[in-house]
């Protein structure tokens, strides 16, 4: 197993899973299949059934400045060539633009086992949404895909029409529709403005059932008894861009039995983002349980007690050493040394020249038979 923390992530990665990835691949040598964020989290429906939504895949992102240029002049004079002008006409193009829905196959299997809880018919789509109460605007997101203005930069004085105008976008696509994604925001752009790509990610997908998926439906349910596990599509993205270039698919599961009260997609990025300390030890358990699972088959076991660390031998007679602890009786820290009583393992009073080979002192005094007759300190470890 592999426990990997990637820095940069809300950039793009380019700092954290990208460098190590591409500098650094042999780390993942062997991993098939990961677990990182933006799902394992709950949510209750009317009939008070708990579903986990589980990532099993990302969205496309594409990132791109949009650009207008014009003549700058004085604001009382007519400018049919404005910047500004330009520029919102572009991007009201793109947030006004009629996307059609689409079931990948993520979001084919979360409208099957949520119309199945819910009680509609499985291609009632809007009756679905509605059912989902605060989880449909992720859910909706999910269906489609959609372009959002971020960013507006233009002049500097009331009474100055600006010579430019900027604009970024955040768009998001869904799986297989990569090139015409693309196609349609510089389409938008045409001739009059300019487009400048700031960042671009590829849509993944990956299986929803598997050895993987079988072992956190168990974990789920040992921990939440009765509660059912649905895939889904993830809108925002995570370093698993990164990671699935060396042939890892990831699967976003954090485990977290979120309060049925909590809207709980609405603090990504909001005011007072949180989750309940309840919530972190739960999900605490059930990765424990899913690791346990995984590595049994997909039958959860229980951890067994831990085994005793083996004792520190001095490497040229192996005599066992003790280690370091805190002697909270006396006080005082109790130092290394030899389990048995023994001459040759006795501190000498006597000081001898330090190892030519390091000037470091061995903490427990010990000193080796083997090189006594040299009447050196055994320095190695």
């Amino acid at each position: 197993m592999v426990l990997a923390f990637f820095a940069d992530e809300e950039s793009g990665g380019r700092l954290g899973a990208q460098y190590v990835t591409q500098t650094q691949p042999e780390l993942f040598a062997g991993c098939r299949q990961a677990i990182g964020e933006v799902g394992g989290f709950s949510h209750t429906f009317p009939s008070g059934e708990h579903a986990f939504l589980v990532a099993t895949g990302e969205k496309g992102v594409l990132w791109v400045e949009l650009a207008a240029t014009g003549s700058a002049g004085h604001g009382s004079m007519v400018h049919p060539d404005n910047a500004i002008a330009a520029l919102s006409r572009a991007v009201l193009r793109l947030a006004d633009e009629p996307f059609e829905r689409r079931l990948t196959p993520a979001m084919a299997a979360f409208t099957a086992g949520a119309t199945e809880l819910l009680g509609t018919a499985p291609d009632e789509v809007e009756g679905m949404l509605d059912g989902l109460g605060p989880l449909a605007g992720v859910i909706r997101a999910a269906l489609q895909h959609t372009v959002n203005p971020t960013t507006l930069a233009a002049g500097y004085k009331v009474n100055v029409v600006p010579g430019t105008a900027t604009a970024t976008l955040d768009g998001r696509f869904l799986p297989g529709s990569e090139a015409t994604f693309h196609a349609l925001l510089r389409g938008v752009a045409g001739d009059r403005l300019r487009f400048r790509e700031i960042f671009s990610g590829p849509a993944l997908q990956v299986p929803t059932t598997g050895p993987l998926m079988s072992a956190i439906c168990a974990a789920v349910q040992a921990e939440d008894p009765g509660a059912h596990v649905l895939p889904y599509l993830s809108t925002p993205f995570t370093d698993a861009k990164w990671l699935s270039r060396l042939g890892i698919d990831c699967y976003g599961f954090v485990p977290m039995l979120l309060p049925a009260d909590l809207d709980f997609t609405a603090l990504f990025h909001g005011v007072d983002e949180r989750v309940p300390t309840a919530s972190l030890e739960f999900c605490v358990r059930t990765l424990e349980q899913l690791l346990l699972a995984y590595s049994a088959g997909c039958g959860v076991i229980r951890a067994g007690p831990r085994s005793r660390r083996r004792p520190r031998r001095c490497p040229g007679c192996t005599a066992a050493l003790r280690r370091r602890r805190s002697c909270r009786r006396r006080g005082r820290a109790a130092g290394l040394a030899p389990r048995r009583r023994d001459p040759r393992h006795r501190r000498r009073s006597r000081p001898r020249p330090p190892c030519s080979r390091s000037a470091r002192r061995q903490p427990s005094g010990h000193r080796c038979p083997k090189r006594a007759r040299d009447r050196t300190r055994c320095l190695r470890r």
